[in-house]
């Protein structure tokens, strides 16, 4: 089992974001805006426990990859944007 956090702080697109303590996250947030989650055996059953304070939560997509929902937060575009033709 790992050790979870939610971070108090909505992220862009208004979600609060699941990260696992045992694993390297360049995202990760500071002490002072995350919330225990405490143990649990698997990321997806850490954001269900997020959920019930924090109803719009994600997994992390660094840390927490099985419980990371790429449709629901927003992130750069893989195709560039198209210049405008006026």
């Amino acid at each position: 089992m790992s050790n979870y956090v939610v971070s108090r702080t909505a992220l862009q697109g208004g979600y609060h974001e699941v990260h696992n303590l045992m694993m390297a996250c360049p995202r990760r947030p500071l002490p002072a805006d995350r919330q225990e989650l405490g143990e649990h055996p698997s990321g997806r059953a850490a954001l269900e426990h997020a959920k019930l304070e924090f109803p719009r939560s994600n997994g992390c997509r660094f840390c927490c990859r099985n419980a990371y929902d790429n449709t629901l937060t927003p992130g750069p575009s893989s195709v560039p944007a198209r210049p405008s033709r006026h």
